[in-house]
């Protein structure tokens, strides 16, 4: 029976997505809201608000408007508290994410394959076991006892655990790791200690090799910047998905051709959403780190993204240095097609296109109107008169059916 980690490696992407989109837009409103309160404050203030002559920092206010006065510096100071408070709420939301796709992988791994726990170090006494209706259901326990204890643990130790649970080494890149330490002892202190550093927090920053600042002392309260943010949207992300990768690949190979294509997928809806920085790192963890891709044109399809990641990321030579390094004689005309348009080759572009035709199952008349892979090539008008040759169709007009096909593809 197949594993459900590819749904769990991806809703756990959509859960993360959602909370970076959600704080752009809730701290648009925040702004907006905080923005009026100080425009209602300052009229207020113009019309209603004396200044002591002999003390500037008395005010004087007739005693009619004084519950005004109040109402509006109360929604002052809440609409300002917002603006540091509801960051750091979506931070601890965001590790929180981390941590149950973790609880669940593990399960997942575990049922997959049971005898992974033969180790475990959990016993039932005869009585206890005695209470479970069969072995299934005292096996669930002991599993989510497993997993409370690893949550139970600092994130360090959790990746300690998983590697020695699952005899395998992970060795995240130094600053990946730096970052995701950082992002998850400063949660650590929203929920403990109202953002003030602590020496744990200086501590073990210190020990796993964090670059903070050197006017960071204890006592000094952080917050969360949308630079920041995003810095550990990125972290979260990337440490997940290549941590799920590995262990689904050791600990269930028979679907590691499954895995491979997640990564094509992923990567692909990260050059949709211009997250190029990410879309590189993702595949070049693919074509370089990962050992076990089952073929070799999944490999290169990986290798094509990594490259318009490069290229739209403003590195077009690094794109097509890496793209050509790849002997292409031999392969498909859609993997052909894409090197052209990599390598800016437009004219052969047009002539691979019509190679290819109207009958591709790889690339279909939806994927030249909307593939990434397109996105420059795109605005040429020859490129939509070869388009309409191939299909006998509008470039430019969907049909309701197609409409219908695209949102239920996507």
């Amino acid at each position: 029976m197949p594993s459900n980690i590819d749904k769990l490696t991806k809703s756990f992407i959509n859960h993360i997505d959602s909370l970076l989109t959600s704080l752009q837009l809730t701290m648009v409103m925040i702004q907006k809201v905080h923005n009026s309160s100080v425009d209602e404050f300052n009229e207020f203030e113009e019309n209603h608000i004396m200044y002591d002559e002999d003390d500037k920092k008395k005010i004087l206010i007739e005693v009619d408007q004084f519950n005004q006065f109040k109402k509006l510096d109360k929604k002052l100071a809440r609409t300002g508290i917002a603006q540091k408070v509801v960051p750091r709420s979506f931070l601890v939301s965001l590790v929180s994410q981390f941590d149950a796709f973790m609880g669940n992988l593990v399960k997942e791994l575990f049922n997959a394959r049971p005898e992974i726990l033969s180790d475990s170090e959990r016993k039932l006494s005869f009585s206890q076991l005695s209470e479970f209706p069969d072995i299934d259901e005292a096996r669930e326990y002991i599993i989510d006892k497993e997993i409370d204890t690893l949550l139970r643990k600092s994130h360090s130790e959790q990746i300690d655990w998983i590697s020695n649970k699952f005899e395998i080494k992970i060795e995240p890149k130094s600053e990946l790791w730096a970052n995701f330490i950082e992002v998850t002892e400063r949660r650590n202190l929203f929920v403990h200690s109202d953002g003030n550093i602590t020496t744990q927090y200086l501590s073990v920053c210190r020990e796993h090799k964090v670059n903070i600042d050197s006017d960071l002392e204890i006592g000094k309260q952080l917050l969360v910047s949308p630079e920041y943010f995003s810095k550990a949207y990125y972290a979260i992300f990337e440490l997940g998905f290549k941590l799920s990768q590995v262990l689904w690949r050791k600990i269930l190979p028979s679907e590691i051709k499954k895995a491979d294509t997640q990564i094509i997928e992923v990567s692909f809806d990260l050059l949709q959403e211009k997250k190029y920085d990410l879309a590189f790192e993702i595949c070049h963890f693919g074509t370089e780190i990962l050992k076990n891709i089952k073929s070799e044109q999944d490999r290169r399809f990986m290798a094509i993204n990594k490259s318009l990641a490069l290229k739209y990321n403003g590195k077009p030579e690094e794109s097509k240095e890496l793209i050509n390094k790849f002997d292409w004689s031999g392969w498909k005309n859609e993997l052909l097609l894409a090197v052209a348009v990599v390598n800016d080759n437009f004219e052969k572009s047009y002539q691979l296109m019509q190679e290819v035709g109207a009958e591709s199952e790889i690339i279909t008349k939806n994927s030249y109107r909307h593939w990434p892979l397109f996105k420059e090539i795109r605005k040429e008008d020859k490129y939509k008169e070869t388009f309409e040759i191939i299909f006998d169709d509008s470039f430019q007009k969907l049909s309701k059916e197609e409409m219908e096909t695209e949102l239920e593809q996507e």
